[in-house]
């Protein structure tokens, strides 16, 4: 559907299954950015009928996946296109698997969260841990799925396996592929006027801390006291507020350091984040990374941190007296990354054709 002034269909982002939006606002970014030059992308509340809804794989409530299935029933032309973030993962003993759930990698922690699990089966008083309960609303919502999207092929792997279990069909998805867009908030200008210095933010793991402790102590021996770590702020807030009034802007995060560290949650995590890279991109920051996984093209505009005197020395020497040749790389990498990304996004753009092409409830 379109508005009569804008021809372009409309896609429904809904959010209000959300509790919290931090983090959303990246992902509306990129979908709104992807999606501008064929589709209009409108933030809602709640779920639209007869349209596309996009949402994103959060469904721990047990009421979201049951109003959700009761509406196509009731209005067949609702589709819903999940968008994953999350691995499916299987929870192990000895070798037999006892079940699945989303992001188990086997950490200390992990096993609390099993047990928690496990003791929620025998006593009401033991509530089912959250992302279990995600994964949960999850697979009772598969039938009711018209098509994914997914983050990284990391996150279709795993997801892969558990469709199959579920169905012998096999639904439309692709991967989205984020597109950096340097010239929307005057992210280059921010490359220039930096301050040298390493920022952290999003979720503050121990693992995480830890890495970047590392990183401070590194630049501290080069008399360089230049780290800071900071959590999530109210951007997603402010965002989505913006969105909801049609004005898909990136909420400048005021940071004023040229990189953005970026380590992943744990020692044994296994994909790329690429809404680290992306917020810090986008920031008008150059995103680093402790590992590079080799499962998405985005991680090549990243520089490696590798816990080395010598790389320290490098980064110190390129970010400021050689800032200029850094920012010359930085940016060929971006723009052969975004040739990448608009070639691998007609895969989602074919999953969007084919589930605007089904008619509304009611029609002939």
């Amino acid at each position: 559907m379109s508005d009569g002034v804008d021809s372009r269909p409309i896609c429904y982002l809904v959010v209000g299954n959300h509790r919290s939006h931090d983090g959303i606002y990246e992902i509306a970014l990129v979908l709104h950015d992807v999606l501008a030059v064929r589709y209009r992308l409108v933030v809602s509340s709640g779920v639209v009928p007869d349209e596309i809804n996009i949402l994103i794989d959060e469904f721990s409530s047990p009421g979201f996946a049951d109003y959700l299935a009761e509406l196509r029933r009731r209005r067949p032309g609702t589709r819903y296109l999940v968008l994953a973030t999350e691995f499916v993962t299987p929870v192990k003993v000895l070798g037999i698997e006892l079940f699945k759930t989303f992001n188990f990698f086997g950490w200390r922690d992990s096993w609390r969260f099993v047990a928690d699990i496990v003791l929620s089966k025998f006593s009401r008083r033991r509530s089912v841990p959250y992302f279990h309960r995600r994964f949960l609303g999850f697979r009772a919502l598969l039938g009711d799925i018209d098509g994914f999207i997914w983050m990284t092929p990391t996150v279709q792997e795993h997801m892969t396996a558990l469709l199959r279990t579920h169905s012998s069909v096999s639904l439309p998805n692709a991967v989205i592929y984020p597109i950096i867009d340097l010239d929307s908030m005057g992210q280059k200008s921010n490359l220039q006027g930096a301050e040298f210095g390493f920022v952290m933010t999003g979720t503050q793991t121990g693992y995480r801390a830890g890495v970047f402790n590392k990183l401070s102590e590194s630049f501290r021996e080069l008399h360089w006291d230049v780290c800071r770590s900071i959590g999530y702020s109210d951007q997603g807030a402010t965002f989505l507020l913006l969105a909801r009034n049609g004005e898909f802007t990136y909420p400048s995060p005021k940071l004023k350091e040229l990189f953005n560290f970026n380590p992943p949650q744990s020692s044994s995590w296994k994909s790329c984040s690429i809404t680290r890279i992306y917020r810090a991109a986008m920031a008008g920051q150059i995103p680093v990374v402790t590992k590079k996984f080799g499962d998405h093209e985005a991680e090549d505009i990243a520089e490696l941190w590798d816990e080395k005197k010598s790389t320290a020395q490098r980064l110190l020497t390129d970010g400021t007296i050689g800032r200029s040749l850094l920012i010359e790389r930085y940016l060929s990498a971006v723009e052969r990354y975004n040739g990448i990304a608009h070639r691998k996004n007609a895969a989602f753009f074919e999953v969007l054709d084919g589930l605007q092409s089904v008619p509304a409830s009611g029609s002939p």
